[in-house]
């Protein structure tokens, strides 16, 4: 059999019962900062997306208002072909510069946004050439694609409208010059959704002839964000941070209640077991003989008080033994007075009694004669 003393183990650590609340609440607040900043990335990231559609939204919504300006003004071709003023003019020119500055620009066949408008036979040539034109004495019939002429700050569409005659055979006797403010007209033709219409404008001052489809690349502006994407993503921001605020509330309210619950009432146990150890403490209370709101640790509270009762009940019980026997031991039992074994004890005590003190002792001896 082994006769060497078992230890307990020793742990390699000990902490508090509010030290292990505070660890797991600082690993549940880890927890939820990771799930709260995954969410506030995924919402940057939804509206990153959001920003990016409205983006190709914006340029693809500017592409159609240039589409629709050039249809709507490209109608004005089918609109002169019934007006007999400009075929006589196409026919004998002479008379072109009376009816180009007061007929031409003052026809009810011409939007008011139309600047300038000039006429060019079938060959591309002009009726007449003047210094303040806009257009050139000559055009490439053959390359009549809308182009944007841009100077400064400023830019104009000019078209090249083919001149057919209604009841023809269809063929081409001219064309018909405009030209027009390109942003101005752009801004009051088409109602934009996703391009904020105060920040449209161009990016290029430099004085230059383009073609149309390239205007895009020169048009800077701001997308207008969707007021119910802004209010989604600001909806489910307040939502993410209400979270955030009823789990910290929560998480609050485990600690205290772990503290209130279980901390407290361990530590008092804890002090009165080491009361034990060197006083006699009496019974485990808390305060004013409130009970232990656990069940488990009220059940321990009144298993120390039960064991310290029936442990103090034994120490008496075992005091009152120790002295009967003592009294047996140091008494005649029939006569009740010290024996010889009390003798002995009170001759030693004396001895020592005399070790410490120089005086004089006597002893008297009787014989008494049929005692018992």
């Amino acid at each position: 059999m082994d006769n060497k003393s078992t230890k307990d183990p020793t742990p390699l650590f000990t902490l508090t019962i509010s030290s292990y609340a505070l660890i797991f609440l600082f690993f549940v607040a880890t927890f939820f900062t990771g799930i709260g900043i995954y969410a506030y990335s995924s919402l940057e990231n939804a509206r990153s997306s959001i920003h990016e559609n409205d983006r190709l939204a914006a340029n693809e919504e500017l592409q159609q208002s240039i589409q629709h300006l050039v249809s709507s003004v490209s109608v004005i071709s089918k609109q002169v072909s019934v007006w007999d003023e400009l075929f006589q003019q196409l026919g004998n020119p002479a008379y072109y510069s009376y009816w180009r500055k007061y007929r031409l620009l003052n026809t009810v066949f011409l939007p008011d946004y139309i600047e300038a408008a000039e006429v060019f036979d079938r060959n591309g040539n002009v009726l007449a050439t003047f210094s303040e034109s806009l257009f050139p004495a000559r055009i490439d019939i053959s390359s009549l694609d809308p182009v944007l002429d841009i100077n400064e700050q400023s830019a104009s569409l000019i078209l090249y409208l083919p001149i057919t005659r209604v009841g023809g055979n269809g063929l081409i006797e001219g064309y018909l010059g405009i030209r027009l403010p390109f942003l101005e007209t752009l801004l009051t033709q088409y109602r934009f959704r996703f391009i904020d219409t105060s920040t449209l404008v161009l990016s290029s001052t430099e004085k230059q002839v383009i073609e149309l489809s390239e205007a895009p690349s020169f048009l800077r502006f701001k997308v207008t964000s969707s007021p119910e994407a802004e209010k989604m993503m600001e909806v489910m921001k307040v939502t993410v941070i209400q979270l955030a605020a009823i789990v910290g509330i929560l998480c609050l309210n485990f600690y205290f209640l772990m503290v209130y619950l279980l901390g407290k009432p361990l530590v008092e146990i804890s002090e009165y077991i080491d009361k034990l150890l060197h006083t006699d403490p009496g019974s485990l209370t808390v305060g004013g003989n409130r009970l232990f709101p656990v069940a488990e640790l009220e059940k321990v509270r009144t298993s120390l008080n039960k064991y310290h009762a029936d442990l103090e009940k034994a120490h008496g019980d075992l005091d009152e033994k120790n002295q009967e026997l003592w009294v047996l031991a140091h008494h005649d039992t029939l006569t009740g007075m010290l024996n010889r074994r009390a003798f002995d004890n009170e001759w030693n005590n004396t001895k020592k009694l005399l070790r410490r003190r120089r005086v004089g002792i006597g002893l008297i001896l009787f014989d008494v004669n049929q005692f018992k």
